[in-house]
């Protein structure tokens, strides 16, 4: 994997991209104007060839990634050898609660095709929040959001018989 840190001597129009990009990102809903200029001008690119680790089961990255081109595969290791849980595209947001505390992986990913993509790390986005307290209430709406859509999508995909171990609204 190698990672642009240029910092300051970034191009502009790579900065309005990524802000772009930031707006879309629902886990930034309602972020001000000015909060995402700093997010977009904070991301760095990560750039993975075929079969590159991202990170491994254990591992607490503590990034977020936004793909821009290619795909990722999260996997475990099974009974019959790899599991392939799902991909992960161009367009997908991934890793946003690593962003606010340490989140241990319980899986791998790994990137399934020469893959690029904006990362923003958790130490970065910390010193944002520091300076950025109304972001809070922001943060625990899109938290919820995503945790709506993740068990809204889990419970249509599973039979009556898995329903009981699922359910986080209801912890």
């Amino acid at each position: 994997m190698s990672l642009s840190l240029e910092g300051g001597n970034r191009q502009i129009p790579e900065l309005q991209r990524n802000m772009e990009i930031l707006k879309e990102v629902s886990f930034f809903e309602g972020f001000p104007v000015e909060v995402l200029k700093l997010l977009a001008y904070l991301c760095v690119r990560g750039e993975y060839e075929e079969g590159d680790i991202i990170f491994e089961k254990g591992d607490d990255p503590g990034m977020a990634y936004y793909i821009l081109s290619g795909s990722t595969v999260l996997v475990r290791d099974g009974s019959q050898g790899e599991e392939k849980l799902r991909s992960y595209a161009a367009g997908e947001f991934i890793g946003g609660f690593s962003l606010l505390g340490p989140m241990p992986a319980l899986f791998t990913l790994r990137a399934e095709t020469q893959l690029s993509a904006i990362i923003l790390t958790r130490e970065q986005f910390t010193k944002v929040l520091e300076q950025h307290v109304e972001l809070n209430p922001l943060l625990r709406k899109a938290m919820l959001k995503q945790l709506r859509r993740w068990e809204k999508l889990n419970i249509e995909e599973l039979d009556t018989c898995c329903l009981q171990k699922v359910g986080v609204t209801l912890l």
